[in-house]
């Protein structure tokens, strides 16, 4: 959000951009710190109104398995975001949380705090989930791509993610 009136001034200096934005919409549990989903995705259609649609890519990243956020919340949440977010963008990035020694010790504590529990879901799981994301994101004139995780590429996603992509 600070950032966006820059904006302006890069593309005044001719400087070629592109922004990537992470809009998970996750429960207070697990983004204590962030901006509310609702605002960030007024920041993403004041980047699209300014700049265009491909200016902007959406990261829906990472995706977090827990008793609070299972496959069911992210269906509906993914679906919920990506109608706030239609002709903001063109492309959505995932990707699962992968489980570092760091990752677990932030989650456990998390975890502990806030009463929860989380998993690694099987890469079986993954891609049921990434199907019917995809489908979501394609209903919404979106491209889903997925980051860092070849193993997870299926039919319906666009392929890998680039981190910074010098063609858009």
């Amino acid at each position: 959000g600070p950032f966006l009136d820059t904006l302006d001034e890069v593309s005044r200096r001719g400087f070629p951009f592109a922004v990537q934005y992470a809009i998970n919409g996750y429960p207070r549990e697990l983004e204590w710190a962030v901006t509310a989903a609702e605002k960030s995705a007024e920041h993403m259609k004041r980047i699209a109104g300014s700049f265009g649609p491909r200016t902007a890519v959406w990261r829906y990243d990472t995706i977090v398995d827990s008793s609070i956020t299972g496959g069911d919340f992210h269906r509906a949440n993914f679906e919920r975001l990506a109608q706030m977010l239609e002709g903001s963008t063109d492309e959505v990035v995932v990707s699962f949380m992968q489980i570092y020694k760091k990752t677990r010790r932030n989650m456990d504590a998390a975890a502990r705090l806030f009463q929860f529990s989380w998993n690694d879901p099987e890469t079986a799981e993954k891609k049921d989930l990434l199907s019917d994301l995809s489908a979501i994101a394609r209903s919404r004139c979106m491209t889903l791509t997925v980051c860092t995780q070849p193993e997870l590429l299926i039919e319906g996603v666009a392929g890998e993610a680039r981190c910074i992509d010098a063609i858009r």
